[in-house]
């Protein structure tokens, strides 16, 4: 586990006004616009980083994230945490291989990411920062959740209500729940929790206070090429605006969909939220239908959001732009 300081966040009277945000995340480049955007919005400090085994290895994504966060002068902590799923014989499930080259080479950010800082080789564990992060800020930390649930499985298996009844809120993309999947050839789940299935029943059962954004919402923000014609004209000044728009364009069908960037989006913007369901959600973790969510209702299940206002989504993704 590395555990890095850039710098502080803003200092004084403006931090306090605003909310704190913790961000976990496999480092796609879906994510690093969701990142982005959160970057070039007023609304939250970034408290901290925590990277888990996805679309980049945990150490190779902290890497990335830094010089990302370095380039759009972002002042944070990055932790590099879980290298395995929370049952390590889960460990030989992964994204595609073409998908993993491209999160992990960056080459379309290669000319504008500064060199790697040299790291600290001392850190914590990833469930010891997580823990002393929402006890520094008891209910009022929300944590992002961008990539495989097990950063957060690990800190709740390890200190249960200790942990879990610190955390303002946990905002979570990932599940499919009236829709089909994305991993083929079943198509029954969605990659985030069919990566750490276990991990994501640990997290769903914990009682923490929880929105999950699934694929039935993502669904209606597609990655559309007239959208991305649009962003290829616009000339942004802000580094967190360049970063959006240089991994914009280069996707090639490595997200179809803006799934990371939605949950940003609703972060910043509630209002994008036109239908959600309370459901207690279970999940498969074994055989053909491995990481399925079935959701059944009730009204203390966590809070599932299923129908969004697309075009509210795209009018915020495109005002960072410009």
């Amino acid at each position: 586990m590395i555990f890095v300081w850039i710098t502080s966040q803003p200092a004084g009277f403006l931090v306090e006004k605003m909310k704190r945000l913790l961000i976990d995340t496999d480092v796609g480049l879906d994510d690093i616009v969701a990142i982005a955007m959160l970057a070039s919005n007023g609304k939250y400090v970034l408290e901290a980083f925590t990277t888990v085994n996805g679309l980049t290895p945990p150490l190779l994504g902290k890497d990335n994230l830094l010089r990302v966060l370095s380039f759009m002068n972002i002042k944070s902590c990055v932790v590099a945490g879980a290298s395995f799923p929370v049952t390590k014989s889960s460990k030989k499930y992964s994204f595609p291989k073409q998908d993993v080259i491209n999160a992990s080479c960056l080459s379309f950010l290669k000319d504008i990411l500064p060199q790697l800082l040299e790291r600290n080789s001392q850190s914590p564990s990833v469930e010891d920062f997580l823990l002393k992060k929402v006890s520094k800020y008891p209910k009022k930390l929300t944590i992002l959740c961008l990539g495989p649930l097990t950063n957060i499985a690990l800190a709740v298996q390890k200190y249960g209500v200790d942990f879990t009844s610190k955390i303002g809120e946990l905002i979570i993309i990932g599940g499919a729940i009236s829709t089909p999947g994305n991993v083929f050839p079943n198509k029954f789940a969605e990659y985030n929790i069919y990566l750490d299935p276990e991990a994501a029943n640990i997290v769903f059962q914990s009682g923490i206070p929880t929105t999950l954004v699934t694929l039935d919402a993502c669904r209606l923000v597609p990655a559309k090429e007239s959208f991305k014609k649009k962003v290829g004209t616009l000339t942004p000044q802000r580094r967190c605006a360049i970063v959006i728009q240089k991994t914009t364009l280069a996707n090639e069908k490595d997200f179809k969909y803006f799934y990371d960037p939605l949950a940003s989006a609703i972060l910043v913007d509630p209002k994008i939220i036109k239908g959600v369901s309370n459901l207690e959600i279970r999940v498969d973790v074994a055989g053909k239908n491995r990481g399925r969510t079935a959701g059944l209702k009730n009204k203390n299940g966590i809070s599932v959001v299923k129908k969004i206002d697309p075009q509210r989504f795209y009018n915020q993704l495109l005002d960072v732009l410009s």
